[in-house]
């Protein structure tokens, strides 16, 4: 059996094997988007209870870790419904680039968060509109593992960060422990998608939160999201929540 870790090769210029095999499709990266829109209303409540209330602490701990970058830009990577500049604001940060691909998403944070603070843009994390180096932070939650290409993603947040600056990923985890990585998987597959019907029954059309299996199915593993993130940034730290379940991975730009 070949080790994850080893069949790893990103750096700048390569692709990684690991996130090549599981790119989704173009129309299953459409549902995810449709996803979000249609949990519009109830997405920051349900997922933080689906993520048995460690969602927004998560959350905090990546902000905190970007506070040397309070000062300067911060782009948020996969804004959505806004949980993440949300709470970057009530911090104090005061320039914030909201980033989404989706119009609808980026029309609803613009609508409550005030323009002098917040600037959204319509793209994609693969391909950023930005100069090298011209950022101080990039953060992305809930969101690096729905993208097309999770490479080009990470390469582009390399890229347009400054020396020094800090890169933040928050999101869904897949341990490397089997024990660990059955159990978090049980949850992911039959445990959240009945906690998230009965919070949407009658409150939206569906259950728009069944889109985080076929995700997480895509997810590599916490060690190989690690070490590609290393290997692009520099320097990256890990911190599990829930065995592992729920990740926190901080990075700085050498």
């Amino acid at each position: 059996m070949v080790r994850e870790d080893r069949r790893l090769g990103l750096l700048k210029g390569q692709q990684s094997p690991d996130f090549h095999d599981v790119k989704p499709s173009l129309t299953e990266w459409r549902r995810v988007v449709s996803a979000v829109e249609t949990s519009l209303p109830i997405y920051d409540s349900v997922s933080e209870k689906i993520s048995l209330n460690k969602a927004e602490r998560a959350r905090e701990l990546g902000v905190e870790y970007l506070e040397l970058a309070m000062n300067g830009w911060v782009i948020d990577v996969g804004v959505g419904p806004g949980a993440s500049t949300r709470m970057l604001l009530e911090k104090g940060f005061g320039s914030i680039v909201g980033l989404d691909p989706s119009i609808t998403l980026l029309r609803h944070a613009s609508s409550v968060f005030p323009k002098e603070s917040f600037h959204p843009v319509l793209a994609v994390s693969e391909y950023l509109p930005f100069r090298r180096g011209s950022v101080d932070a990039v953060l992305t939650c809930f969101a690096l593992r729905d993208v097309l290409d999770p490479d080009a993603s990470l390469n582009e947040s390399s890229r347009v960060v400054k020396k020094l600056g800090r890169f933040v990923v928050v999101d869904v985890g897949k341990p490397g422990n089997l024990l660990a990585r059955f159990f978090v998987s049980l949850y992911i597959r039959l445990g959240m998608p009945i906690i998230s019907s009965i919070l949407s029954w009658r409150r939206v059309k569906g259950n728009p939160f069944r889109m985080i299996v076929p995700t997480y199915d895509r997810l590599v593993s916490n060690n190989v999201l690690e070490e590609s993130t290393r290997r692009v940034f520099g320097n990256s730290k890990l911190q599990s929540i829930m065995f592992g379940g729920l990740i926190v991975l901080t990075a700085e730009r050498t």
